[in-house]
């Protein structure tokens, strides 16, 4: 549907028995073969049909090998690409294609770069308009047009991702998202769908989380949040019903399942999605700092993404790393770290239970993606650090050695995360005041102490208070650097692109 007026076999033909193919060519070649999206790699497909027809193992190798080779080929094709480039339809292609590439092997900040001059060209080459990418003026988009959804798709999500502004401007678009015309085009409608919601996602770092948007009134922060998540609690619904229709008109039993797959997908990135959302919601106090909508929506994010796993068979498929990729960490997924605040909070144990469930249903994944394993033993030491945390609250009568001793082990897996204490000084408050800095000091201080484990509270979770609300030392909490929203954003990038890099461990 992407390619402007050849197949992809008479691609493959040109590139592998010939020499007058393109960089571009090469690339859009090759990113097919290895896409972990089923529906476009060739190579997986041929796997998956060998598997279910028990084919030798040494087969089942040199098909991997061929998988291997198209990424080696991919790498050092992007390593050659020149940096001024005419901008050309297939060349704009290859560097969405690359994009994605990147998304799959889970390198965001290269997957910015590649769609953002993928972006360029596609506006240069007027793909954002009418006149250019639809079929004779109508509202009917071709291959161009499909293709700079597809970008704008990729690109306002890693706005959300990375924290960073969209490039592209809704205003100086005139192509019509993508719909279907009739009812056997519920795919076409669902990517409709998913436009919307992109343009949402940009936005969410825009009016809630960008330096602008945090210093705004509570009021109108509240306002921004209870707009946003109504709209998109309108485009789940919707999302729902294009779902049922696509299911009723499936013309055969794989695109019933590519229904059902791509709908549980997307559930669990707009539940996520949502929970960012309630996330920047200002509290009106310090009796507590997470609010019910944020949990609520935390737990079916998390429901979502348990169903998917268990409905699907996805532990132990071949198609579980393109899962999480896309899912949970294409997005920034807030639900985890949501339940984690809440249950340090308030030591609920179902939460606690469901953050096991997350972090069980990531190991499948991890021998065949070393990214995921870095991401899966990242979220490891979160669950470690609130199993401790919610041990030593729950102690009442722990020696004096026994306290330092779990003191002290915190303080080990909370320095691993890069959380350093710096409250040392401050006196214990009362507990009960919410996850922020100063509460999460008062509940280990039951414990014997240990201000990293504040530290680490406040960076996880070191929420909005309100400026009308006035402590009784007069401070003005919402402009502690510890509570201040944005550090908490910035935290949550950090988080993610530590375990994104590829020198770490822990």
């Amino acid at each position: 549907m992407l390619l402007a007026s050849q197949s992809l076999s008479d691609l493959c033909l040109r590139v592998y028995f010939s020499q007058t193919y393109s960089d571009a060519e090469f690339i859009i070649v090759n990113v097919a073969l290895y896409a972990e999206d089923p529906t476009t790699a060739l190579i997986l497909e041929v796997v998956l049909v060998r598997k279910s027809f028990g084919s030798p193992p040494d087969t089942l190798t040199e098909y991997q090998w061929y998988y291997s080779m198209c990424q080696a080929n991919i790498e050092t094709a992007l390593a050659g690409l020149p940096l001024c480039m005419k901008a050309s339809h297939d060349l704009t292609l290859a560097l969405f294609f690359a994009a994605t590439y990147a998304v799959d092997i889970l390198n965001p900040s290269l997957s910015w770069n590649l769609v953002g001059m993928a972006s360029q060209h596609a506006r240069t080459l007027g793909f954002h308009t009418r006149s250019v990418g639809t079929r004779d003026l109508s509202n009917t988009l071709n291959s161009k047009g499909l293709l700079f959804w597809a970008i704008y798709v990729l690109e306002r999500f890693l706005c959300l991702r990375l924290g960073r502004t969209s490039s592209l401007q809704d205003d100086d678009v005139t192509l019509a998202p993508p719909q279907a015309s009739m009812a056997g085009e519920s795919a076409l409608a669902y990517f409709g769908n998913t436009v919307m919601v992109a343009s949402l996602a940009g936005r969410i770092y825009e009016q809630l989380y960008c330096a602008g948007a945090l210093g705004l009134p509570a009021n109108a922060r509240r306002v921004r949040v209870a707009t946003l998540s109504q709209e998109l609690n309108d485009l789940i619904e919707a999302s729902h019903t294009i779902r049922d229709n696509w299911i009723r008109h499936a013309v055969d039993h794989n695109d019933r399942e590519t229904a059902i797959h791509t709908a549980m997908t997307g559930d669990v990135q707009r539940f996520s999605m949502l929970t960012l959302i309630h996330r920047a919601t200002p509290p009106h106090s310090l009796e507590t700092t997470i609010s019910k909508e944020r949990i609520t929506t935390a737990r079916h994010a998390l429901e979502k993404h348990q169903a998917m796993i268990r409905n699907l068979h996805l532990k132990d498929s071949i198609f579980l790393t393109s899962y999480i990729t896309w899912s949970t960490l294409f997005v920034p997924f807030v639900p985890f770290i949501a339940l984690f605040c809440h249950v340090i909070e308030t030591g609920n144990e179902e939460d606690l239970a469901r953050m096991q469930i997350f972090v069980t249903s990531l190991e499948s994944a991890c021998p065949s993606s070393r990214a995921i394993a870095k991401h899966h033993r990242l979220i490891q030491v979160f669950h470690r650090v609130v199993l401790r945390y919610k041990a030593c609250r729950d102690a009442t009568s722990l020696s004096q050695e026994e306290s330092l001793s779990l003191r002290s082990e915190m303080d080990t897996q909370l320095h691993a995360l890069g959380l350093q204490a710096s409250v040392a000084s401050s006196p214990p408050p009362p507990i009960g005041r919410g996850i922020g800095e100063a509460s999460v000091v008062g509940a280990w201080s039951g414990c014997g102490g240990g201000t990293a484990a504040a530290a680490a509270a406040a960076a996880a979770d070191a929420d909005a208070i309100d400026p009308g609300y006035s402590a009784a030392s007069g401070v003005d909490p919402w402009k502690q650097p510890s509570l201040q929203l944005g550090e908490w954003f910035s935290f949550s990038q950090s988080m993610m692109d530590l375990a994104d890099e590829d020198e770490w461990f822990l």
